[in-house]
């Protein structure tokens, strides 16, 4: 049985109704297998209209959204949701959080202005009227113009996006970032990463700019594509493909072109250091020397 907690009192169809509002995506146990989760939310605000005519329930003023399970909330000045009315359990088809929304969905947390649940709750589109989306996920930090969240495959958008490593190892610009989990022929699912426009990154001692750019494995392999430039400890590589490898025991870069450029300083010479140091001596000597006559001279 749902429960719902109010300020104020409500109609009865409401139980049914909010208990649907967060639905989550499924945890994942240990041992990989879906866990069960509640769908039960408490809600509250401090003026709710129902308006069962037309399919439309507002929650106005301190509005909350919390997951009985912990696993989510939503909270904003304003919750407005969209239902069908002949719809004997009200199950809302969308919902428009506005102002000061803080949302949280697992592992991830954001700020916005808005946040839209669109094509049956499954869609969430966080807007901003000034500023930047900030999105917390585990170990970065995305703002962005626009951020969309899909639950059904878990795959994340970010417009005119900068992203930083919470520990500052590293940051990412790009036009566009999405992120999302592929599976291969056998069943293992790995994380992806894609930047796309004006790519520029920073990762340990690397500095990069390029078309494209894929992450796995959080970063640790990396593939960049188009007009590819690295900076790397006094080094410069131009090339249109550049593969980087950092995982333990894997340590490698390939870079690939018509042709790829590569270009850095050659050390000195130990010789020609010291015959440059002696001839410094030399004209130091002189110039002594120099010194000496013009001052008897006069």
């Amino acid at each position: 049985m749902s429960r719902i907690c109010w300020n104020r009192p409500i109609h009865k169809l409401a139980v049914a109704f909010i208990a649907a509002v967060l639905l989550a995506l499924p945890l994942q146990s240990q041992d990989g297998a879906d866990e069960e989760k509640s769908d039960e939310v408490n809600g509250s605000a401090d003026v709710i209209r129902d308006d069962l005519e037309k399919g439309v329930r507002i929650f106005e003023g301190n509005a909350r959204l919390d997951r009985v399970d912990r696993t989510g909330h939503l909270y904003a000045d304003r919750i407005t949701m969209f239902y069908d009315p002949d719809d004997e359990s009200a199950r809302p088809n969308r919902m428009l959080a506005e102002g000061n929304v803080q949302l949280r969905e697992g592992d991830m947390n954001a700020e916005c202005d808005a946040a839209d649940f669109t094509d049956g709750m499954n869609v969430i589109e966080l807007t901003n009227k000034e500023g930047k989306v900030t999105v917390l996920q585990e170990k970065d930090e995305m703002k962005a113009d626009r951020f969309r969240y899909d639950r059904r495959d878990e795959s994340r958008q970010g417009w005119n996006v900068d992203m930083r490593r919470l520990d500052d190892s590293g940051t990412l610009n790009a036009r566009t970032v999405t992120m999302r989990i592929e599976t291969d022929e056998n069943g293992v699912s790995t994380d992806r990463m894609t930047a796309e426009g004006d790519v520029r990154l920073r990762q340990e001692d690397i500095q990069a700019t390029c078309d494209r750019a894929d992450f796995l494995d959080e970063g640790q392999i990396m593939e960049l594509t188009g007009r590819v430039v690295v900076l790397q400890e006094g080094t410069r590589l131009e090339a249109e493909l550049f593969q980087y490898d950092n995982r333990e025991g894997q340590k490698k870069q390939i870079a690939k072109g018509s042709p790829a450029k590569f270009r850095f300083r050659l050390p000195p010479p130990e010789e020609s250091a010291e015959n440059a140091e002696e001839q410094t001596e030399e004209n130091a000597e002189e110039q002594t020397e120099e010194n000496a006559d013009g001052g008897s001279s006069d």
